[in-house]
């Protein structure tokens, strides 16, 4: 059983390296360059942290961010034009805590504060248990993960 879920976790990610190189959805990073002419809710989003990486659709609102789970804040699940978060597992400081990437977590209820509305979540480096993938399921517009 373990094994099948491990090969799943493996065809999901290979999928996902795929489908992240055809994607559909289209976005255009917001560059520090950029931030006179960018939307206001861009800029709020820059001044929760600076790990946030920001991206707009092609109306010119936000739809995708990028963050590293210690920068994820309450106050992002207020943008309802957002569709994708990718949620970043990488660095030295979790390399202070655990030995490999596999090892790292994603807390109980982390995901299922997420918007409903989410339609991509891309996650990388971490140990998925059980309630990660109930949470996950309970994303009822996601098209990609």
């Amino acid at each position: 059983m373990i094994l099948n879920i491990k090969l799943l976790l493996s065809l999901l990610l290979f999928i996902s390296v795929v489908y992240s190189k055809i994607s559909p959805f289209e976005y255009n990073e917001i560059s520090e360059d950029e931030d006179e002419n960018i939307e206001s809710d861009c800029l709020d989003i820059k001044s929760i942290s600076e790990d946030i990486r920001c991206y707009k659709n092609d109306k010119g609102e936000v739809a995708k961010i990028e963050v590293r789970p210690e920068s994820f804040n309450e106050k992002l699940l207020n943008y309802k034009t957002i569709t994708n978060i990718a949620l970043n597992y990488h660095g030295y400081e979790e390399f202070r805590i655990y030995n490999i990437y596999e090892d790292l977590p994603i807390d109980k209820n982390y995901i299922s504060r997420l918007p409903k509305t989410l339609e991509e979540l891309s996650l990388s480096h971490i140990d998925l248990k059980q309630y990660n993938i109930d949470e996950i399921a309970s994303l009822s517009n996601l098209k990609a993960l």
